[in-house]
């Protein structure tokens, strides 16, 4: 009588060069044998790198809005001194850093560009001061989440402007000002109207950046998950 070897489920059967027929254990066989483990390795791996993609790209933009931040806040001391008054556009990469890449990163932008400041001007670092910037990228970032480039609207970003400054701008730093510069309240006062102009051109500029294709475009490229 003879006897039918029977084949584990788990097993695989093969032949070598011989002809003989040997066994092999699945957890040996390839990861193509079972088709959808590779697959789902594949796209884990894809997904990874798209991130680390996507991160380095954020990063360099964050740099490159920090750099540009620090260059318009200079550009104005050049031109209207360092007094507490002065119609400055240094927070407009900070608020669309934080439209576009979240509050965090704006934060960031602002803080790092205000570190530079002090740093090229040989001043002494003032977290007063810094709160309000990373005030401004923060409500940016929070309330910016309806706007979308490429169908933007006007008003939604003129709220996140007006916003933005009058808490950041306006109560915060000037707050700072007053405590730690004895300034007059009155003559910080004159600080408002300063910002809500500021906030409407700034406005401006954002809405025709996120209407037009041709500046949409490397945006996209930086936002793409």
């Amino acid at each position: 009588m003879f006897w039918k070897k029977v084949r584990p489920e788990s097993e695989e059967c093969s032949r070598n060069k011989s002809g003989s027929a040997s066994f092999v254990p699945a957890e040996a066989r390839s990861p193509s044998a079972a088709g959808e483990p590779e697959n789902k390795t594949q796209k884990r791996r894809k997904t990874a790198a798209a991130r680390g993609l996507r991160n380095v790209r954020v990063l360099t933009f964050a740099a490159s809005m920090t750099a540009v931040s620090y260059l318009l806040g200079a550009l104005a001391k050049l031109l209207q001194g360092t007094g507490v008054l002065r119609l400055t556009f240094e927070n407009l990469p900070v608020i669309l850093s934080s439209i576009l890449c979240g509050p965090f990163i704006g934060a960031a932008v602002g803080t790092g560009a205000d570190l530079l400041s002090c740093v090229s001007a040989g001043q002494a670092w003032n977290p007063l001061i810094t709160a309000g910037v990373i005030v401004i990228g923060l409500v940016a970032g929070v309330l910016g989440r309806r706007i979308r480039p490429g169908r933007p609207s006007f008003l939604p970003i003129l709220r996140v402007e007006l916003i933005a400054h009058l808490l950041g701008s306006v109560l915060v730093k000037s707050a700072a000002l007053a405590l730690l510069f004895r300034v007059d309240i009155g003559y910080l006062c004159l600080r408002i109207p300063i910002y809500l102009a500021v906030a409407l051109i700034e406005s401006f500029i954002l809405f025709f950046v996120f209407s037009s294709p041709a500046l949409l475009r490397p945006l996209e490229r930086i936002t793409r998950k």
